[in-house]
């Protein structure tokens, strides 16, 4: 969808500390880098002043 619109899309999950870790420890987890190439990015974070700001740059 966001190709048809022209845009990239940005997800962000905003989580507690513990399944932060989780996540960042999981052998799934991929780095913000690993999206360079797709229409769409997926990033977390644990603070909403992070996300936020995050989502600003991404404009």
């Amino acid at each position: 969808m966001s190709r048809a619109l022209g845009g990239r899309l940005c997800v962000v999950y905003l989580v507690g500390p513990a399944l932060m870790q989780t996540i960042l420890s999981g052998p799934d987890f991929q780095p913000s880098s690993a999206y360079d190439d797709k229409p769409f990015i997926v990033a977390f974070f644990g603070d909403e002043g992070a996300a936020i700001g995050w989502l600003q740059l991404q404009q």
